[in-house]
């Protein structure tokens, strides 16, 4: 699904919108939301990620 935001829109209306579609969504996204359990430091996650580039 894709919500168009449409230039002058208020900002009720989008939230209106997108009340609606998730109340018409038949997917619950809910599920994914939450945390995830590292393993290592995220220090050195980020300093392997940006070695990666050289």
């Amino acid at each position: 699904m894709t919500l168009i935001i449409k230039p002058g829109m208020t900002p009720q209306e989008i939230h209106r919108m997108a009340r609606e579609m998730r109340k018409n969504s038949k997917y619950d996204f809910k599920r994914l939301c939450g945390t995830i359990q590292l393993t290592e430091d995220p220090e050195v996650i980020q300093k392997r990620m940006r070695d990666e580039w050289q």
